[in-house]
């Protein structure tokens, strides 16, 4: 048994330090706001609707590639579901 201790010790100090290097790494952690964007809206308009909750998991994935290509069609999806957007109307002070 004393040497799976020492075995297991230095197993777990050798994971931890590859964690930590990941969590401090230069590399940033946020993802491109074009997919935070759908990945915002879209959020809640996905508990309601398969397309959107769709398009919330794609722009999770956080390629900037893909969330550039879906982002028109899935933001006039999410916000039409949460009736929200650009829907017109007459807007200002009524006579």
């Amino acid at each position: 048994m004393k040497l799976r201790s020492p075995a297991a010790a230095l197993a777990a100090a050798f994971l931890l330090s590859f964690a930590l290097v990941d969590c401090t790494s230069a590399e940033p952690h946020e993802p491109p706001p074009e997919c935070d964007e759908i990945a915002s809206i879209c959020h809640e308009a996905g508990e309601i609707d398969e397309d959107a909750e769709h398009c919330h998991e794609q722009a999770h994935d956080g390629d900037l590639e893909l969330c550039l290509e879906i982002q028109d069609e899935c933001l006039a999806l999410c916000e039409a579901v949460l009736g929200i957007g650009g829907a017109g109307g007459q807007g200002g002070a009524s006579h």
